[in-house]
């Protein structure tokens, strides 16, 4: 099933605001007026006890805005993924009304508690609420500082032990509440990179599942230990690349960040840049590593594809230092430039071929007041298996329906009245979305079909295309050794040249010396004279040029790996991008200093690469 709002935790069995949370980890997290509306109304004052002595008003007034707050949060779930004004003003309204009842139960805790009987691990509850709402909200919009903030709420129950006597009500529905906090705690450690606090919570779940089994006997114990077992090797694979001797809590510094790649000019007809505004990610693999519905590769693309805090323009660093206040003659700063926005994803785990189309229709059309804009590119991500469909009629012309990648379900069709699959997408069912710029990035055992598509609209497009085949199955372990590339190629490359373990020093030159390739490659894309390509456009975006670079990148570590002999073991691009770039000899050079750096040579063979399919 697809994850409509891209919500990867719904198959789990049945900022000043928060450094001040995390300066005063034993206070009462307060939640912030979270308005996605700049003007939204001021929250209702609550009269304190002192004035209200009857209880029986502050019971009553709790219970409206607990059973208030349960109805618009069920009503998430049916909420239309179209624009921000279908679903919005919902949101802006469950957030009105959670503020209110949080603070409530803070002004009137001691009351409830007294009369009303109000349980730690109730308010413990409606904190988890609050988190998932932000959650929600960040899947919404791809703004991190929502998921920052579900961090806050979630580190914070666990911080104050809200559930620590659940066990005691002996009641296994609100132990599996706990079980479920912590499975939503882990993916939003995950996105947000905090590595260590995930493997700590996975102990932590790990223990509370065997005593949920002693005490409850249930019989979905067996489906919360396969949840456990998916996280493990979740985690596992994540890791489990390279070992780069480091300190526990710099995980993150090993990993490459988005850099300001973009440096082709904007058409001269055209006064604003094209910007990278929508994304489909879909994962559809019979088999790979995956929690819940959240694969390997489609949790590569969505971090490869968010900037993190430190990668957008802040005022922190200026934080360190005092500065003095500026002559009363002169005007003040003008103030910095809000940061650049996360393009908005959809994340589709085995995505029906409806679900599928419906979807990427939706990203279509988000645009300025949901029209076509030519300045906003579209990408779609598709990790997935190949399907080839066999003609009952062999006079039928196919073209664009040959084959392509399958969609949920798998179903063999034997009727002689079908001439082509119906659960496969195929290259013609996209054509229709190249009347704006479009990105496709296809990783599959059928990539190369997609070649078929044309730019019929005037529209640029460009197609990224995986290797059809791997020469060394091992490499599976890790996820897609293609979408490792884009995603680290510093990674996929100690991966391909089977470095298990190296320094931090060496670790972070090598990162440094691709940092300044991808600025090569992306540099002479920009100037090359080989015609205008659609690679000229799409280069104005960072994400967008990363990827190309990241590409050739991939492409001439495995052109000269021994091992990587065949033309369909490497990735390729429609249309072609310019000899003068990928037989650069800059380009080169500095794939051969790459190799050097870890003495990994006799893998490779420096004569002329072999040709791409």
């Amino acid at each position: 099933m697809a994850s409509g709002t891209g919500d990867p935790t719904t198959k789990v069995p049945a900022a000043t605001y928060g450094a001040a949370a995390r300066q005063q980890p034993h206070a009462e997290v307060a939640l912030p007026p979270p308005s996605p509306q700049p003007n939204a109304p001021p929250t209702t004052t609550v009269p304190s006890a002192a004035s209200a002595p009857d209880p029986s008003p502050i019971i009553e007034e709790f219970q409206y805005l607990l059973e208030k707050s349960r109805q618009l949060f069920a009503g998430l779930r049916d909420l239309t993924p179209l624009g921000g004004r279908q679903w919005r003003p919902y949101f802006q309204k469950t957030f009105e009304v959670y503020t209110r009842l949080w603070q409530f139960q803070q002004l009137h805790r001691d009351m409830l508690v007294e009369a009303y009987g109000l349980k730690r691990w109730e308010v413990g509850e409606i904190a988890s609420k609050i988190g998932q709402l932000y959650y929600h909200y960040y899947l919404r919009t791809s703004d991190r500082s929502y998921l920052q903030e579900s961090y806050i709420f979630y580190d914070a129950i666990r911080d104050r032990e809200y559930f620590q006597d659940i066990f005691e009500t002996r009641n296994a529905a609100l132990v599996i509440k706990l079980l479920r906090y912590y499975a939503r705690f882990i993916v939003v450690c995950l996105l947000l990179r905090s590595n260590e606090m995930a493997r700590t919570l996975l102990q932590e779940l790990s223990v509370l599942i065997e005593d949920y089994a002693r005490a409850f006997k249930a019989s979905d114990t067996a489906e919360w230990q396969s949840v456990v077992q998916e996280i493990t090797s979740f985690i596992g694979v994540r890791g489990a690349c390279c070992n780069v001797s480091t300190s526990a809590n710099s995980e993150n510094m090993l990993l490459p960040n988005l850099q300001t790649l973009s440096k082709a000019p904007a058409d001269k007809d055209d006064t604003r840049n094209l910007r990278l505004q929508e994304v489909i990610l879909v994962g559809n693999r019979k088999s790979q590593v995956k929690f819940s519905e959240l694969t390997m590769d489609m949790y590569r693309m969505l971090l490869t594809l968010a900037r993190r805090p430190s990668e957008a323009p802040t005022d922190e660093g200026a934080a360190t230092t005092t500065a003095a206040p500026p002559p009363p003659s002169l005007p003040p700063p003008p103030p910095p430039p809000p940061p650049p926005r996360n393009p908005h994803k959809h994340i589709l785990f085995k995505p029906t071929f409806g679900q599928l189309c419906s979807y990427t229709s939706i990203a279509f059309q988000a645009g300025p007041l949901t029209e076509i804009s030519e300045q906003s590119a579209l990408l779609i991500y598709l990790s997935a298996d190949g399907m080839v469909s066999t003609p009952k009629a062999p006079e039928v012309d196919l073209f664009g329906f040959r084959s392509g990648v399958v969609t949920a379900p798998r179903v063999e069709y034997t009727s002689e009245e079908i001439v082509i699959s119906r659960a496969c997408l195929y290259p013609g069912d996209l054509q229709a979305y190249t009347r704006k710029p479009l990105f496709l990035v296809v990783d599959s055992d059928n990539s190369t079909v997609y070649r078929a598509l044309l730019p019929l609209f005037g529209q640029p497009l460009l197609c990224l295309l995986s290797p059809t085949q791997c020469p060394n199955k091992a490499l599976a372990r890790f996820g897609s050794l293609y979408t490792l590339f884009l995603h680290s190629p510093l990674l996929a490359f100690a991966t391909v040249a089977d470095i298990s373990a190296t320094t931090q020093e060496i670790w972070h030159t090598a990162l440094q010396h691709i940092d300044q390739l991808e600025h090569r490659i992306v540099g002479l894309l920009a100037t090359c004279q080989d015609g205008v390509g659609p690679w000229r456009r799409f280069l104005q975006d960072d994400f967008l040029a990363q990827l190309i670079a990241r590409h050739c990148i991939c492409a001439t570590i495995l052109s000269w790996h021994k091992v990587f002999s065949e033309a369909s073991h490497l990735p390729c691009t429609h249309p072609s991008l310019p000899s003068s770039v990928t037989e650069a000899q800059d380009i080169h050079q500095g794939v051969r200093q790459l190799v050097g750096m870890f003495g990994v040579e006799q893998l490779f063979h420096f004569a002329e690469p072999a040709e791409p399919s």
